[in-house]
């Protein structure tokens, strides 16, 4: 894969500072949370305010501690839990620079999806800044695969093309495909709204490895094994598939 033309943009951070509170999926835990805006070359940084020396952690691959059912950022020791929501709506609306703060260890899960992120910072709006960001465009395809799924960022005129394909040995998932044009619109529409999923099969193995713990059908969808496909527990179509796209995105 090589680069294609390369532009300048301003940086872009929110508009205005607000507040969200709400539980972990996996550590159950109350957690209130507060999006900033932040000046020009910061990035993306979390703050744990209950932390003593209220330590920062930067949003980069460098900070990556675990991707064992969410993804966990952290720094000497203190980490910040299930992030991968909120990094996927900041990168898909365009922001280079938030400054995140929260009272716990893990991003609020809201209803299992990044619609109540997307909402947020929405209302919070984007405000150019004075520093430009230098961005690059794909000149040719680029594949990425693993197991039984693959992800494929082809370039085109209008954007970043993403194709999605994924294989769930479950009669309600199978293989499934998704195919998107990526601006912000699209991800508010097609990919924001798609929930967290899990099978009611796996939950004690998820209590026994300290996970799951503040999982409920308010924030997961939850599917079973032997369900058929006229069960009323049949997913959203795509849902699956939308919901790993949105993991994907993140890493943007």
């Amino acid at each position: 894969m090589t680069k294609g033309e390369s532009s300048l943009r301003p940086q872009c951070t929110v508009g205005k500072e607000g507040s969200l509170s709400g539980t972990g999926l996996h550590t159950g835990l109350a957690v209130s949370l507060t999006i900033k805006p932040a000046p020009p070359g910061t990035g993306i940084v979390f703050q744990r305010t209950d932390a003593d020396g209220l330590p920062l952690i930067r949003a980069d691959v460098s900070s990556i501690m675990e991707t064992r059912r969410s993804t966990t950022l952290g720094r000497n020791g203190v980490q910040v839990k299930t992030v991968e929501h909120l990094l996927a709506a900041i990168w898909a609306l365009g922001l280079d620079n938030v400054s995140i703060h929260l009272d716990g260890p893990e991003v609020p899960a809201f209803d299992g999806s990044a619609l109540t992120f997307v909402e947020t910072l929405l209302e919070l709006g984007v405000k150019h800044q004075d520093i430009g960001v230098m961005t690059h465009t794909l000149s040719s395809p680029l594949c990425l695969a693993l197991d039984d799924a693959y992800i494929l960022a082809l370039p085109t005129d209008g954007g970043l093309s993403f194709t999605y394909v994924a294989e769930f040995p479950h009669p309600l998932i199978g293989m499934q495909r998704f195919d998107l044009m990526l601006d912000p619109e699209c991800f508010a529409r097609e990919i924001a709204p798609a929930r967290t999923f899990g099978f009611l099969e796996e939950v004690q193995e998820l209590y026994a490895n300290d996970l799951a713990r503040g999982a409920s059908l308010q924030n997961r969808m939850q599917i079973r094994w032997d369900a058929n496909r006229g069960s009323q527990n049949q997913p959203q179509s795509q849902c699956r598939v939308r919901k790993k796209s949105c993991g994907t995105i993140k890493t943007g």
